[in-house]
């Protein structure tokens, strides 16, 4: 009977916890939000995560991050990058004389900190059919690849052209007459996109007309316009007749 009783205890100390039950992986920022479960009746003496890529000091398995608090349920890895996907795994333990039993791995959903849009889109140069636009990188780290430069013109046309800083950028061969509306968005190593930055708007202006010429049609008062027309887009054209007293007629 005591020898059945000993094993018995033995076996209640050194039993494998269960495996704990993730609810929750927010990210915000450069944090990232855990929320568990744990139901089972086995007394654990914390719960052991671990973070890859590393995360401040909760690290691989073979480096993880301990908490030694069995009542706890949800805690908060800070310093992660915007940007980057991280794999979250969660066990409980238990401490005994001669060694460490815990429960089995489980992993959290991929958790990825959105990354920050780029900050203060301005033009610094405008030279007739082409913008030089300048932008602020996003406050703090972030895992960035690359920058989607977005024009689209007041035809509705879309183009996109990537640059991997954000250095002064040289948009050029704008249509003449055409508005145009530019946004920048970060892109991570994984493809994701942030939020657009800020809107800025140029419209460059129409060619100016050539080779006017002004007649008076023999027998007639009235006055006859000619010119080339040029390249670009218009939506029309507008004379304007100067007298000699200063006035002018439309």
């Amino acid at each position: 009977m005591l020898s059945r009783l000993l094993l018995y205890e033995f076996l209640m100390l050194t039993a494998f916890p269960a495996d704990v039950v993730p609810t929750k992986a927010n990210p915000s920022g450069t944090n990232i939000t855990l929320e568990w479960t744990y139901d089972d009746t086995h007394v654990v003496s914390g719960f052991r995560l671990s973070c890859i890529p590393a995360v401040g000091l909760c690290a691989d398995r073979s480096s993880p991050l301990d908490i030694p608090d069995n009542t706890v349920r949800t805690y908060t890895l800070q310093g992660a990058t915007p940007g980057r996907v991280y794999t979250v795994s969660i066990q409980a333990y238990v401490n005994t004389t001669s060694d460490s039993v815990q429960s089995g791995w489980v992993d959290f959903n991929e958790v990825e900190p959105g990354l920050l849009s780029p900050e203060n889109l301005m033009i610094t140069e405008r030279r007739d059919t082409s913008v030089t636009l300048k932008w602020d990188e996003p406050p703090g780290m972030a895992d960035i690849s690359y920058y989607e430069v977005t024009c689209t013109d007041s035809d509705g046309k879309l183009t996109s052209v990537n640059t991997t800083g954000n250095s002064p950028f040289i948009i050029d061969n704008l249509t003449e007459g055409h508005g145009y509306t530019f946004v920048v968005k970060s892109v991570s190593s994984m493809g994701k996109r942030s939020p657009q930055s800020n809107e800025v708007k140029y419209k460059v202006a129409p060619t100016i007309p050539e080779s006017v010429e002004v007649q008076i049609l023999p027998g007639s008062s009235m006055l006859n316009f000619t010119w080339s027309l040029g390249t670009g887009r218009r939506d029309g054209f507008e004379t304007v007749l100067f007298t000699t007293e200063g006035e002018y007629h439309r």
